[in-house]
């Protein structure tokens, strides 16, 4: 279950808003698997926008993708063990437009 977005944001605080929104709109709307690996995710994207510079002269974007992997056949996934798990960001600040 693999999920991937992209965000551009007025600053840090607004980047981490963001993400968080399109997280669950993008997918634990869509694939609630990802209801597990949401807090992490996210705490793995706020960590990577702290490490940057702050100028409220620039955007910030946030491109994040990932993908959750399990072996199994049953409807309700709260608890199957996972097999494979990816978290990929990349951030960064840009030229206002």
């Amino acid at each position: 279950m693999s999920y991937s977005f992209n965000i551009t944001a007025a600053n840090k605080a607004a980047a981490k808003e963001a993400v968080a929104k399109k997280f669950d709109e993008e997918a634990v709307a869509h694939q609630e698997i990802h209801k597990r690996d949401r807090e992490i995710v996210l705490a793995t994207v706020n960590n990577a926008i702290d490490l940057m510079a702050t100028d409220e002269t620039r955007d910030v974007t946030v491109s994040c993708s990932g993908n959750l992997s399990y072996r199994s056949t049953e409807d309700d996934l709260a608890g199957v063990p996972l097999t494979h798990v990816s978290i990929n960001v990349a951030t960064a600040c840009v030229n206002r437009e």
